[in-house]
């Protein structure tokens, strides 16, 4: 969905939680890497309906599912728990880009970084 949307210079990001959001965003922000967060929208949890199965995690159509899996997400977690989930498959891809901690001849491994201080930042509180 992301290289559908947005094209291979940042990820997408979903959530449930504002300040989690915001948070990660500054932190990507801080590590030279860009995001964009989308909405996740009730409607996104019609695509989860089955015929065959409680619910399903997969619709097949060209869009891409990154919306399909962050409401696989939020069915099991709510708002029990804050999450965030990053469709990072075209931005990881995209090997002209790299962050200023990736060295030229390694792979992109972003958001790597960004991952690394969000979770920091979560282990001070």
């Amino acid at each position: 969905a992301a290289s559908i949307t947005i094209g291979p210079a940042a990820f997408l990001l979903y959530g449930n939680n504002a300040e989690w959001t915001q948070k990660f965003q500054k932190v990507v922000r801080h590590a030279g890497e860009e995001s964009w967060e989308l909405p996740l929208f009730p409607e996104y949890s019609e695509d989860l309906k089955s015929n065959v199965a409680h619910i399903r995690n997969h619709v097949g159509h060209r869009d891409g599912n990154s919306h399909i899996a962050a409401a696989f997400l939020n069915y099991f977690v709510d708002n029990k728990y804050p999450w965030l989930h990053l469709d990072i498959c075209a931005y990881t891809l995209y090997t002209k880009w790299k962050g200023a901690h990736c060295p030229p001849d390694a792979a992109v491994g972003l958001p790597t970084l960004a991952m690394v201080e969000f979770a920091r930042g979560l282990a001070k509180k």
